[in-house]
């Protein structure tokens, strides 16, 4: 039996979501192994993107399965309305699987998606964005370029029938060292690789930006109306797995996948290590800034103030709103 009237029906209410919507997909099921330093890494990765996006965004954060710390601290930054839309799936369905439900879910004219150890540097979204101002029929723009490109036959195929600039450019020995620790693999092993090693690509320049062919699968950012093309997404045969198979229909259907030619984000990995700490304080962010879900403990020889609630109410709000003003 229904009692009183919804107090909400019938209001027209307004709905404008950002331009950009950023899209993170996570799971972390346990501490342990593997896992053991992934919450440490997901926070660092949300406080890059919260410190150093230079645009309104709106975040989309996708859940597969994580343990019930991880869900409670994605509902605390969800109450801080630091993410907009959260998705918690109760199994991990996969990254893959993940993707149909976060693409067309997502509101923004561009969805900028990566991996839950991204690291994004400052200006990575103007930067993008400036990719698809500037070059027609852009389908992907990463912001980091990878050596040993896949998927790119149609992009280049592209590039050569343009009048821009192009030249050719060996990747920097440091460039792929640095991608090597970021997946785990020996450097020096890493450098060797048949796809690695003397690689060379493309610099290709129009208008004064400059771009590489490719890019990662990890992290890139897309417009909606492309995206929507091939959706929902069918589980590949192939070795490679759904994001590989992603962005080989995006090549195959004639759009370009660009890099953009400074590097806007990168891959940390599943634990935070010595470098990413003096990596990340550079910008002003580390680990402690973002463990929200952790309220200090009051103790016994605390100034009066923390022990009246009323003015700790007051202090948290100004504190709530001065950290949404710094970190979104």
């Amino acid at each position: 039996m229904r009692q009183g009237k919804n107090p909400y029906k019938g209001r027209v209410k307004k709905f404008a979501p950002q331009k950009v919507t950023v899209i993170l997909i996570t799971c972390i099921p346990h501490f342990e192994g593997y896992f053991k330093g992934s919450l440490d890494v997901l926070k660092l990765c949300l406080g890059s993107l919260w410190k150093n996006t230079d645009l309104p965004f709106d975040l989309m954060v996708v859940d597969n399965g994580s343990t019930e710390k991880v869900t409670r601290y994605l509902l605390h930054l969800k109450d801080k309305n630091l993410i907009q839309y959260l998705i918690l799936n109760s199994t991990n369905i996969g990254v893959f699987n993940a993707y149909n439900i976060a693409f067309p879910s997502a509101q923004g004219e561009y969805i900028a998606y990566s991996d839950q150890d991204c690291f994004y540097y400052p200006g990575w979204l103007s930067k993008h964005l400036e990719v698809f101002e500037t070059f027609p029929n852009v389908g992907s723009v990463s912001g980091k370029y990878v050596s040993g490109g896949h998927h790119i036959e149609n992009t280049l195929k592209t590039i050569k029938s343009n009048p821009w600039k192009t030249e050719r450019f060996t990747v920097p020995k440091d460039w792929n060292e640095e991608w090597a620790k970021g997946l785990g693999d020996d450097p020096e092993e890493f450098l060797k690789r048949p796809d690695v090693l003397n690689c060379q690509t493309y610099l290709v320049e129009k208008d004064g930006v400059k771009v590489f062919p490719g890019g990662c699968v990890f992290q890139f950012m897309t417009r909606r109306k492309v995206i929507q093309r091939f959706l929902p997404l069918q589980y590949p045969s192939f070795v490679g797995g759904g994001d590989s198979l992603l962005h080989k229909m995006i090549d195959e259907a004639g759009y370009l996948r660009l890099t953009t030619f400074e590097k806007c984000t990168m891959h940390m990995g599943n634990s935070i290590t010595e470098d990413w700490i003096q990596e990340a304080m550079k910008y002003g962010i580390s680990v402690e800034d973002v463990h929200f879900i952790h309220k200090p403990q009051i103790q016994i020889g605390k100034p009066w103030y923390v022990k009246n609630k009323f003015v700790m109410r007051t202090l948290n709000r100004i504190y709530d709103k001065i950290f949404k003003m710094l970190y979104t």
